[in-house]
C-alpha cells in the first residue's frame, strides 16, 4: 500500500482527485490533508509519504523551501496547477507531473499511473 498526502496551498476542491483515486488506485492510501503549508514540512518527516499531491497557485517563497524538501527526500510528487500557468510548467519541465485544475479525468489517471509505476520500479 502506498501512502498518499495532499498539501493543499490554495484550497483546491480535491474531491476529483479522491473520486479518481478510489476507483483506479485502491493500492494507494490517502494518509492526510494539509492546508497549511506551514505545517507541511512536519507531516511529511512524520507520515513518511510515499507521494504528495501538492496543490500550489505558484513557487511562494515557502513553497520552494518546501518543494527542496520533498526532492530530496525523493517522494513523488504531482503537482496541481491553475489551467492558466499549466501549459508554461509542463513546457519548462519544472515538475516531474503536473495535473491542471480544473481537472481533466484523463489528465489525474496519467499523472498517478506514473507516480506509482515510478514506486514500483523505485523501491
Amino acid at each position: 500500500m502506498k501512502k498518499l498526502l495532499f498539501i493543499n496551498q490554495q484550497n483546491t476542491d480535491i474531491k476529483p482527485v479522491i473520486e479518481v483515486l478510489t476507483l483506479y488506485f485502491r493500492d494507494v492510501k490517502v494518509l492526510e490533508y494539509c492546508n497549511d503549508i506551514n505545517d507541511a514540512q512536519d507531516m511529511i518527516i512524520e507520515l513518511k509519504p510515499d507521494i504528495i499531491i501538492f496543490a500550489m497557485d505558484d513557487f511562494l517563497p515557502e513553497s520552494g523551501h518546501l518543494c527542496l524538501i520533498i526532492r530530496k527526500l525523493g517522494i513523488q510528487t504531482i503537482y496541481i496547477r491553475d489551467e492558466s500557468k499549466y501549459e508554461f510548467f509542463r513546457n519548462e519541465g519544472k515538475a516531474t507531473q503536473i495535473i491542471s485544475y480544473p481537472f481533466i479525468k484523463e489528465q489525474m489517471i496519467e499523472a498517478l499511473t506514473f507516480t506509482v509505476n515510478c514506486l514500483r520500479i523505485d523501491r
